[in-house]
């Protein structure tokens, strides 16, 4: 089921996410 999960997420939300991941590493405090 988790394999499923991967595969349906969306790409474009993986890359969001690893966009805001890398943000928060150079921006420890998120203010938007």
């Amino acid at each position: 089921m988790r394999t499923t999960t991967i595969k349906t997420f969306p790409r474009k939300c993986f890359m969001e996410i690893r966009r805001d991941l890398n943000k928060s590493q150079m921006f420890p405090v998120h203010s938007e």
